[in-house]
């Protein structure tokens, strides 16, 4: 019994401590307390039905049904209530796309877009001049308003000032027009306003017509006959055709570096001699006779697929057939035209040229066929034709 009148003491100390929360005025009437009362809107929910309810709980039942919550009305005049909307991810996407086409037509409808300083002198050079009107321009086919203010000195006359501005004037007339032009002190001052652009159906039907053109342009482009390839006889095609297929690509190995000795002073080419053969009897075929003997080449010795040993091939051949020696032109001609083709047949036409000096030579072209994969081989073909010479 005692513990409880013990713990009822307690409480009744406890409920004494208690601050009160009532406000008092000096005549002793208690204030009442200030509700806080949320502000109302108005809610359209996403099957158009129209509710009244706070903000709190609206922003609950967007979360609740994954709906965006946004504010299409600040203040409506009749109610005096915000309006929002409930809108899905789809809705809301639209809107947003449709707001910001209204924005663009709006920023793309104003006359004047803002106001740009230009100051000059009337001790400013020619080019000077022309520069800073060159930029009015663009400022003026962007939708500004320039304004310009000439400064001159004490001793500079009114004259020099409308000087400036006449060229000003002259030079922009096709871009602006020049309003308010005032003279205070020692500046003139006036402003440049944008022309008004042309009515949106002269602007469509310009639109329409460039695209038109553009249209007719690419498809004249488009349309336009190519130009025919150069075609090939048909006795060289059906030798090419007939030809067998190019040996497997080998990797070459890289080659040492060596230093070359100092050219020899090069003679002048020597005459065309009677009865030779020459660059032109032959250069037309060339290529092709050149394929045509990789057969004869293969059956011979089948590592060795050169172009320099099918040079070697056709040169003897043709020697067989016109009976006459090759002239020193052609075989000057067809190292400069076929090492452009990127053909190795340096080496073959140095031996054609000159035999003896061929094998105590010391140029790169020596080194490019006998430190190949196959060099032995190449040594011992070459020693059988020089035989057959």
């Amino acid at each position: 019994m005692n513990k409880i009148f013990a713990l009822s003491g307690l409480r009744r100390l406890k409920d004494c401590s208690r601050s009160v929360s009532t406000r008092i005025t000096a005549d002793g009437k208690e204030v009442p307390k200030r509700k806080n009362i949320e502000s109302r809107i108005t809610l359209i929910g996403s099957d158009n039905s129209v509710s009244i309810t706070d903000l709190k709980s609206a922003q609950s039942l967007s979360l609740r049904r994954e709906l965006k919550l946004v504010k299409i009305q600040d203040v409506d005049t009749k109610t005096r209530r915000p309006v929002y909307k409930l809108l899905t991810n789809a809705q809301y996407h639209e809107e947003e796309i449709s707001r910001r086409k209204e924005k663009q037509v709006l920023k793309e409808n104003e006359l004047i877009k803002g106001q740009k300083l230009i100051t000059l002198s009337t001790r400013i050079a020619e080019h000077d001049l022309m520069t800073g009107i060159k930029k009015m321009l663009k400022l003026l086919d962007k939708q500004y308003e320039v304004k310009v203010v000439i400064t001159g000195g004490e001793q500079d006359a009114v004259q020099s000032l409308e000087r400036i501005q006449s060229v000003i004037e002259k030079n922009t007339k096709s871009s602006g027009n020049l309003v308010q032009k005032r003279i205070k002190g020692n500046s003139l001052r006036f402003q440049l306003i944008p022309l008004r652009e042309k009515s949106t159906h002269c602007d469509n039907n310009g639109s329409n017509q460039d695209e038109k053109t553009q249209l007719w342009i690419t498809r004249e482009r488009t349309d336009a006959p190519r130009r025919p390839r150069p075609r090939m006889c048909r006795a060289a095609l059906a030798r090419v055709c007939a030809a067998p297929p190019p040996p497997a690509y080998k990797p070459r190995r890289p080659r040492p570096r060596m230093r070359r000795a100092a050219p020899a002073s090069v003679s002048a080419a020597p005459p065309r001699v009677a009865g030779t053969i020459v660059m032109d009897d032959i250069i037309s075929n060339v290529f092709v006779i050149l394929k045509a003997t990789v057969e004869e080449l293969r059956k011979k010795n089948a590592n060795v697929m050169t172009s320099d040993a099918a040079l070697m091939f056709m040169l003897k051949k043709l020697e067989a057939v016109h009976h006459e020696p090759i002239s020193r032109e052609l075989l000057r001609s067809l190292k400069q035209r076929i090492k452009e083709r990127r053909l190795f047949v340096a080496s073959t036409l140095n031996y054609l040229h000159d035999p003896k000096s061929y094998f105590d030579s010391s140029d790169d072209d020596y080194y490019d066929i006998f430190l190949r994969p196959n060099g032995h081989e190449m040594r011992k073909h070459i020693a059988d034709l020089h035989q057959l010479g």
